[in-house]
């Protein structure tokens, strides 16, 4: 996970996650509490609906502090806080909580949505041209809200300081925001209303100076969030996750299609010694050393002996603790399938080339895959299509029998696979 977002409901969670889905983020929503129980690392943008819109103040500060706290737990100090843009629900009591357990002295809020004809002006929420207290929802049977200024309603919800931008600040550009920012900053922990009418505007509001700034908290609508990731000036758009190559057969082809990535710094070289694969500590060297290349941006090329005299020594070894040699094609599959299942697991990834019959077998079975839908070619030999069935349904699969393949294969395979993950998420 890279960034959070905090919601108070479920469909306003859904809504702001789907814009990051959308710039190609890997995108997941959870409730609190029963999505904590899941393992982490799974989306690199993980809403968290807090489900507290009804509740009563302190029990939203509560509930935002224990999941201020989750992700400070996992690392991620990247946090969009989601608010209704008819300003309903604990938002005052939220965004304090949130700031406090996270350190963040400032906090930005303007639940303007453009799109959807929500604006702020004077300090004021307008619902198509209309003061929010004169709209329905002013009569909302759960959360009703019957003041349209919400430097007023916010300060009834917080104990801390609440200034207002004005819109004709907004509109002097950047440096005015910027500078008006500071100037409140400089006074001590506060929230800031700002106007917002345009998308414009929202873009300048996002497009502050954040070097000059202390930490800021953002916190808006989906309209917000959607120019931030269009703009790209907080939320940076992803690049596709590696590429698992997981090479079976030893066809010496192969072998220079290996050479070729690694010599053009865009894959690093995994060996797995069937020999020694019960061996806990040669696996955590392994995975130790699968950490480090991804650390490096590398895709990983995933391999046993590429020699045959090499392997025939590996079959010799294993022969001695094995009853018939038909086993012996099978635990070096095995080695590569248990192995190359952990990495997709724990690891995200835009898709697998794979190569031998019997090693496709393996892996799809470690995985739970039932099948693969097939798509394309990517080049002769080289079929594209996606998993079917199990947790990775619809993981992009490139298959190669031993000596098929161009010397750049695998490189072009790479940006192939990686093309597609962006364009299944509207990344491209």
């Amino acid at each position: 996970m890279s960034i959070a977002i905090i919601g108070d409901d479920l469909s306003g969670s859904n809504d702001t996650a789907v814009y990051f889905s959308k710039y190609g983020f890997s995108s997941c929503v959870i409730n609190y509490p029963e999505g904590f129980l899941l393992e982490s690392g799974f989306c690199e943008v993980l809403a968290i609906s807090t489900n507290t819109r009804d509740s009563n103040p302190h029990e939203a500060s509560e509930v935002a502090r224990e999941v201020s706290k989750y992700l400070i737990r996992h690392g991620i100090d990247n946090i969009y806080k989601k608010i209704d843009s008819t300003f309903r629900g604990n938002i005052g009591a939220e965004v304090e909580a949130v700031m406090d357990v996270m350190q963040i002295p400032l906090a930005l809020i303007c639940p303007t949505f453009p799109n959807l004809k929500r604006t702020v002006s004077g300090g004021s929420l307008y619902i198509e041209g209309t003061l929010l207290e004169e709209t329905p929802f002013a009569q909302d049977p759960g959360c009703p809200v019957i003041d349209s200024y919400l430097p007023d309603l916010l300060s009834k919800q917080t104990s801390l300081r609440v200034e207002r931008l004005s819109l004709n600040t907004v509109r002097q550009g950047i440096q005015a925001v910027t500078a008006a920012l500071t100037e409140f900053g400089q006074l001590g922990n506060c929230m800031v209303v700002a106007d917002a009418v345009t998308n414009e505007d929202l873009e300048t509001l996002v497009s502050i100076n954040r070097d000059q700034l202390p930490p800021i908290l953002f916190c808006g609508s989906a309209g917000m969030s959607s120019v931030m990731l269009s703009s790209s000036k907080v939320f940076t758009k992803p690049k596709a996750p590696p590429v698992l190559i997981i090479v079976g057969s030893v066809h010496p082809h192969n072998r220079i299609m290996m050479d070729a990535a690694i010599k053009a710094h865009v894959a690093g070289e995994v060996f797995i010694d069937p020999d020694r694969m019960n061996d806990k500590e040669e696996r955590t060297v392994i995975r130790d050393h699968v950490e480090r290349l991804l650390r490096e941006g590398k895709n990983i090329i995933l391999h046993t002996y590429q020699c045959a005299d090499d392997r025939r020594a590996s079959r010799e070894r294993i022969k001695q603790n094995l009853n018939e040699e038909t086993d012996i094609p099978a635990r070096i599959s095995r080695s590569l399938q248990d192995f190359a299942a952990l990495l997709l697991r724990e690891h995200l990834f835009s898709g697998i080339i794979v190569t031998g019959g019997s090693t496709a077998l393996h892996v799809l079975r470690g995985i739970e895959g039932a099948g693969v839908k097939m798509v394309e070619e990517m080049e002769v030999g080289l079929p594209y299509g996606t998993v079917i069935g199990g947790p990775l349904n619809g993981l992009g699969i490139i298959t190669k029998a031993g000596g098929f393949g161009t010397e750049c294969a695998f490189i072009d395979g790479i940006a192939y696979l990686k093309n597609k993950y962006l364009k299944d998420r509207g990344g491209l």
